[in-house]
């Protein structure tokens, strides 16, 4: 590793601390200087480290509530649709007097045909009443 040269003041006292330090642990004072900055540069990055971890833990756990929060909120939007496409069926099978699993079934075929294939047969363009339920049960 190549040494760059940098020079900077320090505090007289510091820097007699220092001196103190490097004579006390036998290395020359360029040496303790070094010594202290990796120390501070390490103490630094593990703060970093540590302070990383605690916001990914936050994060964690706002995500758990909103993940809890959507599942509750996609729970009761499943159960409103489930009644409405219910009494849908009730209402076809009463008007049309067609029996109601045929209902659904026909009504489960077109559904998987429209969202797998996009098929063009169920765009309308008139905004006349669909006789295709009649014929299809």
């Amino acid at each position: 590793m190549s040494d760059n040269r940098a020079n900077i003041k320090i505090n007289d006292k510091l820097h007699q601390c220092m001196k103190k330090i490097a004579e006390r642990e036998g290395l020359n004072l360029k040496d303790s200087y070094e010594k202290a900055i990796e120390e501070y540069i390490q103490k630094k990055e593990e703060k970093e480290l540590i302070s990383n971890s605690e916001l990914e833990k936050m994060l964690d756990e706002r995500f758990e509530k909103v993940d809890k929060h959507l599942a509750s909120m996609l729970g009761k939007n499943g159960l409103d649709t489930s009644m409405v496409l219910i009494g849908m069926a009730y209402f076809l099978e009463d008007y049309y007097e067609k029996d109601i699993t045929k209902i659904f079934n026909t009504l489960r075929k077109d559904g998987v045909e429209y969202f797998t294939n996009k098929n063009d047969k169920f765009k309308r363009t008139d905004r006349e009443p669909s006789k295709k339920i009649i014929t299809d049960f």
